[in-house]
């Protein structure tokens, strides 16, 4: 069996004298696809924002590539659970992307070929190229899904997070976006 590309043991998590979270704990292998469910309340988003580094745990580890979140690991993509995208945000979905190469850095970005080509092929690959310029704040829930999925992987991570990805979508939409999951999982 390859090596955990993450290892979750023993995370405990307490908040205002609350307990979240005991003694949870779990492997992933490269390519596993997993889901993690449970109740409102149960614990899922505060997990998730453990294993980012986001959140600190009570008790407990979490490895990614064998090193702590943030500390030399390899790349997280992560869509939070809710995001709000205003529809005067003057930002086209291609910036939004783009923000997943270079958003963490200061300064404006230079516009470059190869940036605006990297853009375009993941935007392709979550079949959201056609609305690349339109602002993100006009697009339907489904179509903004997809612009965030694709900033989550325009940095080719090691692990992908995805918080309840299919919320707020009407049917159509949620099927779309479990088909567009799983190719990208394989």
């Amino acid at each position: 069996m390859p090596a955990p590309v993450l290892e979750v043991s023993g995370i405990g998590v307490s908040l205002s004298g609350r307990r979240i979270l005991h003694d949870v704990g779990f492997a992933m292998a490269p390519g596993e696809f997993v889901g993690l469910i449970g109740s409102n309340g149960a614990g899922k988003t505060t997990l998730l924002r453990v294993i980012l580094g986001l959140q600190n745990a009570t008790s407990g580890t979490v490895l990614f590539d064998g090193k702590r979140p943030g500390h030399g690991a390899g790349i997280i993509g992560y869509l939070p659970q809710k995001v709000a995208l205003d529809p005067d945000l003057p930002l086209r979905s291609r910036d939004v992307v783009a923000l997943g190469l270079d958003g963490q850095k200061l300064g404006i970005p230079l516009p470059s070929a190869r940036r605006r080509r990297l853009v375009d092929e993941v935007l392709a690959a979550v079949d959201a190229l056609e609305f690349a310029d339109t602002r993100v704040g006009l697009l339907s829930g489904g179509q903004q899904q997809r612009v965030l999925i694709a900033h989550a992987l325009i940095s080719r991570p090691h692990l992908l997070l995805l918080d309840e990805p299919l919320a707020n979508l009407d049917i159509r939409s949620a099927q779309e976006i479990v088909d567009l999951l799983a190719r990208v999982g394989r």
